[in-house]
Parts: C-alpha cells; structure tokens; sequence
C-alpha cells in the first residue's frame, strides 16, 4: 500500500470539496434586510431589490340581506399602489420579531406572526377590494369559502422567512392576511400587491 498516493488523492479530494464550495456560496442568493420587521415584502431575486407592500388593517365585515350573507375583509381602493410585473423572478421575504416597537400601527399585544399568512385574490368591488371569506345564498342554495392560495415557506435564517409561491400568480390584486396573535379583536393586517 503507497500512503504517498493515499495522502496525495486524499490531499486532492479536500481541495476539490473546497472549490465546489466557494463556488456554491458564489451562487448563493443574498437576502437583504428588511427595514421592519413583521411586514411582508415583495423581493426581486434577479435584482436584488426589496419592494414594500401596501398595509392596511381590515375587520371582517357581515352583511346580510334578505336571502344572502357575505362576511369580508375590505381595503381602500380597486387597485394597489404598489405593482409587480408577473414575468420578473419575485418571492416574498419577511422577518419576525416578538417586539412590536419598530412597527408602525401595531402594539406588542397584537403580535404578528409568519405562522399566520395567508394569501388570497382580491376582487375589486364598489371602489374597494375585498375578499369575500363567508358568502352564501338561500335561493339557489350556493355556499362559498375563500380558498387561500398555496405558499411555500423557506428558512433563510433565524426569524428570516421566504414565501415561495408554486406558480406565477396571475395579473390581478392579491392580499398575505396576518392574524393577530390577539384574541380579543378580529382585525388582520393586509399586505397588498397587484400583478401586472
């Protein structure tokens, strides 16, 4: 047995693995950080830029007439300010924190939580947007539930959440609704974005 020739491919293979492993972290993607915590953000991975959603907070609201019943959460305006252009590569990013202090509008009881977004479609509806959780119709017997749309979530580092939608969405508005950690309220925090 030649233990020069061992110790030399041995010496080879560790150079090798080191190699492939600068060349990895090369490629790796660069995740930027983000202004506040708590809020979602739209980030362009080939541009490495960060876009800030729309936030607004909604309570759900009931209306019933005679035959029907419609519970929804509303937001200003038919159509968001902040765009997205659907053929750019776009994820969504957002950081937790249990202190609330850095986040405008919110009070540390009413903590945020990634464990509790979901993403819906908007409709727009007389100058609003909406989604419409609860509708349902006595004549003809018709009961609908919003369906959220499937996200993905990806560890990026301690409190560091990617959101990775499965396919590209379609243009129109879309919500990520937070729920409060709070018991005592039903509003949720909307960040709001539209597809171009």
């Amino acid at each position: 047995m030649n233990f020069k020739k061992i110790f030399l491919a041995m010496k080879n293979l560790f150079i090798l693995l080191v190699i492939l492993g600068a060349l990895q972290s090369l490629n790796a993607q660069t995740y930027p950080d983000l202004e506040y915590p708590n809020e979602v953000y739209a980030f362009q991975k080939d541009s490495n830029r960060l876009t800030r959603l729309e936030k607004q907070i909604s309570t759900l609201d009931t209306k019933m007439k005679r035959n029907s019943v419609e519970s929804c959460y509303w937001i200003d305006k038919e159509r968001s300010t902040i765009r997205i252009n659907n053929s750019s590569q776009f994820t969504f990013v957002f950081r937790e924190d249990s202190e609330m202090s850095s986040t405008p509008g919110l009070s540390p009881e009413s903590s945020l939580s990634f464990h509790s977004i979901e993403l819906y479609k908007m409709e727009p509806s007389k100058g609003k947007r909406k989604i419409a959780m609860i509708s349902s119709n006595a004549s003809p017997q018709k009961f609908e539930q919003a369906e959220s749309l499937p996200l993905n979530f990806q560890r990026i580092s301690e409190g560091y959440y990617e959101f990775v939608i499965d396919k590209p969405l379609p243009r129109g508005e879309y919500a990520f609704v937070i729920k409060r950690n709070d018991s005592l309220t039903n509003e949720v925090v909307i960040f709001a974005i539209g597809v171009e």
